[in-house]
């Protein structure tokens, strides 16, 4: 911690993925990580409300994250951020099931909402 400070610039943001809403503080140690299931991507976040829910087709299962990745390619997630706690593991992207395929494998959490139907005359047992 910087004594004697003349500048408020001095004052360094907290990193993306945590906050703080303590006035006056002196250490790192002071922000707060966000939860799983949530990110931030700004720095110097002043509560915990920086703090988003992961988008539908996205999860994050680690504290501090900056970013959601997309359910990968045979899972989707249709919870449109209504709780982290439906986005907050690997277990929260649904399996698709039999008939259904998801077969993107990019990085679109928006390909990730839900699974396609096989079309007819073909089928998907798994």
């Amino acid at each position: 911690a910087t004594t004697g400070a003349t500048s408020e610039a001095t004052c360094q943001d907290c990193d993306a993925g945590k906050f703080s809403e303590e006035e006056g503080a002196s250490t790192a140690s002071t922000c707060v990580d966000c939860a799983a299931g949530k990110y931030s991507s700004s720095t110097g976040a002043a509560s915990e409300s920086a703090c988003t829910i992961c988008p539908q087709g996205s999860y994050t299962d680690m504290e501090a994250s900056t970013t959601c990745p997309s359910c990968p390619a045979g899972r989707f997630n249709s919870d449109d951020a209504t709780s982290s706690s439906l986005h907050n593991s690997l277990s929260t992207c649904s399996i698709c099931p039999a008939g259904k395929y998801n077969p993107d494998l990019a990085t679109d959490p928006a390909l990730h909402t839900s699974c396609e139907a096989c079309l007819p005359g073909k089928f998907n047992a798994d």
